[in-house]
């Protein structure tokens, strides 16, 4: 019952922030409740209550057999205040938080690659495709469900939310990430996992989250 309330609460920032970020802005559509249990691997009653949260403080519209509709309108003053005052709060913590990820994280993303079978990675294929933030967002929490430990999903979604990952829209300067970069990172990790090369992946996986660092201080 506490992992359900956490990934609640987690549910709900995620999408607060999205907002907040301008990447939903007002008349725009959640997706349907069924994809969002699915992506998150959660029960239809974690999201309803996230969502609920969210509608109880006038950000969205809830109605039985309609999409959930976005209600609140950003103004663009508002967003990039929200945006330099976020980054900036978080910035100093930055190399130290990239720095544990480097000691945990990658461990548990490298055990949870192991345990894929062919319909795994069929998966993750179909993720690198396209190479949009969400993909690479999706790519970790696919492989990180694959250990079955809520601490290891929850540890994820903190830190990535910490550092306002998934929700700035790649047009957008903050947060931005380049879906030619998603690809070639995300094929070429495909590809090392496939031959189970573990040793390149462990050092692929250092070196993205290095290059995020070294991107984002420029």
């Amino acid at each position: 019952m506490q992992n359900e309330q956490d990934f609640s609460n987690l549910i709900y920032e995620y999408f607060f922030l999205r907002i907040r970020f301008g990447y939903y802005r007002c008349g725009d559509s959640l997706p349907p409740i069924d994809t969002l249990c699915r992506e998150f691997n959660v029960a239809p009653l974690t999201v309803t209550a996230a969502l609920r949260r969210l509608r109880s403080e006038g950000f969205i519209s809830m109605h039985n057999g309609r999409p959930t509709m976005v209600l609140y309108q950003l103004k663009e003053r508002e967003e990039e205040e929200f945006c330099l005052r976020f980054f900036s709060e978080r910035w100093p913590a930055f190399m130290d938080l990239y720095a544990s990820s480097e000691l945990i994280l990658v461990p548990l993303e490298i055990e949870g690659l192991r345990r894929m079978d062919d319909g795994d990675l069929a998966e993750i294929s179909r993720l690198a495709k396209w190479g949009d933030a969400d993909d690479l967002l999706h790519f970790f929490w696919f492989t990180l469900q694959k250990l079955d430990n809520p601490l290891a999903l929850n540890l994820f979604w903190e830190s990535t939310q910490f550092m306002g990952f998934p929700f700035a829209k790649k047009s957008r300067a903050y947060g931005s990430y380049s879906p030619g970069i998603v690809r070639r990172r995300l094929n070429k990790l495909i590809q090392y996992i496939k031959a189970r090369y573990w040793t390149t992946v462990r050092e692929l996986l250092m070196l993205n989250k290095r290059e995020d660092v070294r991107r984002n201080d420029e």
